[in-house]
């Protein structure tokens, strides 16, 4: 059974960053949300921000539960039950989330030098 929480991580820093706690069968692990609030506007009873700081952060955290909760689901009913390891759902999370961690070699200068040779040949000279 998969539960997810949202605490503030602890740091010297005034603003803290917002983790997804995920349980599930015999892993638990902390992944970041990105996004950082101070302590003094977070609710610790409620884990979310107080109503005064900003509603569309409750609502975008609440929106990463769900999505999370669904990703979870659907990798269970596509791999016959079997719930996903700690290194798989951190990669369809990040698959979702923090798509320049999985497309790291988009960008980089050897991708420009892979596809300038590729495009060599269809060059005029």
């Amino acid at each position: 059974m998969l539960t997810l929480n949202l605490n503030l991580r602890t740091s010297k820093h005034k603003l803290k960053s917002i983790n997804c706690i995920i349980r599930y069968g015999s892993y638990s692990f902390a992944y970041s949300t990105g996004y950082k609030i101070e302590s003094k506007y977070w609710n610790v009873k409620t884990q979310r921000p107080v109503n005064c700081y900003d509603a569309n952060l409750s609502t975008i955290l609440s929106t990463f539960i769900l999505s999370a909760e669904g990703i979870f689901r659907q990798y269970i009913a596509a791999n016959e039950l079997r719930e996903p390891t700690k290194d798989e759902f951190k990669t369809l999370l990040n698959k979702k989330y923090k798509k320049h961690l999985v497309d790291n070699d988009k960008g980089t200068f050897k991708a420009f030098i892979k596809t300038f040779v590729k495009q060599a040949s269809s060059r005029l000279h």
